[in-house]
This record gives structure tokens, C-alpha cells and sequence, in this order.
């Protein structure tokens, strides 16, 4: 019967490719770059409900983070 799915060999293999990504240097995660688009204006229409109230609510919070107006 044919076996489907990760082997021993496989999980040990991947294993080994992460370490070695780790010993590069690189970061394992970028920082977000929140202000990338900063000075940029976006439409939202707003429907009249909960989640319309939402995102009128955390609007400028949202401007203030990004610097996105909108």
C-alpha cells in the first residue's frame, strides 16, 4: 500500500532547509512599512450598519497610523 503524506526523510529535510535560511541573516520577518503610502487619499463608502459605524469610527485612527486620508 502506497504511503501519502510528509515522511521522516521529508520533515527532516525541511528541517534542515529552515535552519539554513536562519544562518543567512536575513530577518525572519519584515517590519511593516506603515507609512509606505503615506499622503494618499481613499474613497470608503459607508453603508449604514455595524461595520459602516466600525469604519467611520477607526477612520482617523487608521489615517494617523498609515498617514492614508481617508
Amino acid at each position: 500500500m502506497a504511503h501519502f503524506g510528509p515522511t521522516r526523510r521529508s520533515l527532516l529535510q525541511g528541517t534542515l532547509a529552515a535552519s539554513a535560511l536562519g544562518l543567512t541573516g536575513f530577518p525572519a520577518r519584515a517590519e511593516p512599512q506603515w507609512k509606505k503610502y503615506a499622503g494618499t487619499t481613499i474613497e470608503a463608502n459607508l453603508i449604514k450598519g455595524p461595520r459602516g459605524e466600525l469604519l467611520q469610527k477607526y477612520a482617523s485612527e487608521f489615517t494617523d497610523l498609515t498617514g492614508i486620508k481617508v
